[in-house]
């Protein structure tokens, strides 16, 4: 009797979706950029590639007999971003699949991940990417601390460090040191309403500007009036320009005077935050 081939199993595509926790990233451009180091790893499945940049996290499958996570990894942090968590299902065949459960496996961090510590932060007062910057590159510059990721879009900053050199008391003190306003993230994401930390202190920051805008306008509206249209567009024969082209004194005019009581608010008390910001970095 004939004896059939037996099947090669190894040569069988090993197909496993991985979610990728990521930190770094701030726009759309960090997603593409992601995107496209993952495109070009052999093995990975491009259509199934999904970088999220609210969640932070990457989702994809890959084919396990060509590449590893390992390598996925690596692609994403020569991209210039880090990887903070792993999580793997394993696809089985059909033939050797149980009934409901997939096999799940979690990457085991490494001896240095194990006697370090990550703290989470929300920051408030960052406008820009130079806000991002500034921080990221002060609590680096801390004894102890080994990776700090600051995200301009949810407000929050992941730092590793040593516990044995260095607390989240002392980060804290750094950052608010430079003009920023840090507290610990609460681990629990929601509130009793089920509203995200995310999204309440994104409206808290936007009341905030929202209120220094009004605020300016009351002192920008008189301004650009006085200077476009009293000063300027007014003839010079008219009494309402020659009253403000008044000198109280040799070389200080009525309109002078104004312009300086109504700017001084805006500049040094509206705009205070911008100046400390500055001066403290």
């Amino acid at each position: 009797m004939e004896q059939k081939p037996l099947k090669d199993v190894s040569s069988e595509p090993q197909i496993v979706k991985a979610t990728i926790s990521l930190s770094g990233m701030t726009c759309a451009s960090c997603v593409r950029t992601i995107e496209q180091a993952l495109e070009k790893t052999s093995g990975v499945s491009v259509p199934s590639i999904s970088v999220n940049l609210l969640t932070s996290n990457a989702i994809l499958e890959f084919d396990k007999s060509k590449t590893s996570i390992e390598k996925i990894k690596m692609a994403i942090c020569n991209s210039g971003y880090d990887v903070e968590d792993t999580n793997i299902k394993e696809e089985m065949p059909e033939s050797n699949r149980p009934s409901s459960k997939n096999n799940t496996i979690n990457i085991t961090p490494t001896n240095a991940e194990v006697k370090s510590t990550v703290t989470k932060l929300s920051i408030y007062g960052m406008s820009c990417a130079s806000c991002v910057n500034t921080i990221q590159q002060t609590v680096e510059s801390l004894p102890g601390v080994i990776k700090a990721n600051v995200n301009l879009l949810t407000s929050e900053a992941s730092v590793r460090y040593n516990s044995s050199k260095i607390g989240a008391r002392d980060i804290i003190k750094a950052i608010e040191e430079i003009g920023f306003e840090a507290h610990l993230l609460k681990k629990n994401s929601f509130n009793r309403e089920g509203e995200s930390n995310i999204r309440k202190r994104a409206r808290a920051e936007q009341r905030k500007l929202l209120r220094r805008f009004i605020l300016s306008s009351f002192f920008a509206v008189p301004t650009f009036i006085v200077a476009m249209i009293f000063m300027l567009a007014l003839p010079e024969t008219n009494r309402v320009r020659m009253a403000f082209e008044y000198q109280l004194v040799p070389g200080l005019e009525v309109a002078t005077l104004i312009l300086f009581i109504l700017s001084t608010p805006v500049q040094f008390l509206l705009g205070y935050p911008f100046y400390v910001k500055g001066i403290r970095s």
